[in-house]
């Protein structure tokens, strides 16, 4: 979040909503390998998944320099739960006292439409 690894001009990319090409140009919520989302009205990337026995998320708010990555002993636990838990961490540390509208970046219709 401060170009140590990833120098803005690509860290922007990560998190611009990516327009399908074969479906009319329309844009589906998911930036370079990033699920995007709003955090307080804020831009936020999440990546999440699971494999027999684990589950994990990663969630990042770079405007408030916010990184949170989860590794549980569990599987099967909701994408939603987890990011419900990332973002409750997020207010934790953040001092926010309303929890986050989880509500996504809605995808735009194709151009003429």
């Amino acid at each position: 979040m401060d170009g140590k690894f990833v120098s803005d001009r690509p860290g922007a990319l990560m998190l611009t909503p990516y327009a399908l090409p074969r479906h009319g140009g329309t844009v589906d919520g998911f930036g370079l390998g990033w699920f995007l989302d709003l955090y307080h009205g804020m831009r936020a990337g999440l990546h999440g998944g699971g494999t027999p026995k684990v589950s994990g998320i990663a969630f990042f708010v770079p405007e408030r320099r916010l990184a949170i990555a989860g590794i549980f002993n569990l599987e099967g636990i909701p994408g939603a739960d987890r990011i419900k838990l990332a973002e409750a961490i997020g207010d934790v540390v953040l001092g926010e006292r309303t929890p986050n509208v989880i509500r996504g970046l809605q995808p735009t219709p194709p151009p003429g439409h």
